[in-house]
């Protein structure tokens, strides 16, 4: 895994939270293809937020900060539907 490589999901320093109480992060992660990777908590602590935010369809109670980028192409600017991610 490498922070360079055009064919993976990165997130670099992403941070979650609500209610300005942090749920996740700062995270810096690289996804290579084919890679699987696993983030485990316990309820409530922002897995699925996470997966929210990198989709684009994260709600407005929440707050996220980190770049976000796919093969190469930042996500963060982008409207849900044209991230083409989904869960």
């Amino acid at each position: 895994m490498t922070l360079e490589s055009k064919n993976c999901l990165m997130l670099d320093e992403v941070t979650l939270a609500l209610r300005r109480v942090r749920l996740i992060g700062p995270i810096t992660l690289a996804v290579d293809e084919g890679e699987i990777v696993t983030v485990m908590g316990p309820s409530g602590s922002g897995k699925s937020s996470l997966l929210e935010y990198i989709c684009g369809t994260l709600g407005p109670a929440f707050q996220a900060s980190g770049n976000i980028t796919l093969n190469g192409r930042h996500l963060n600017d982008l409207a849900a539907e044209q991230r083409r991610v989904g869960i």
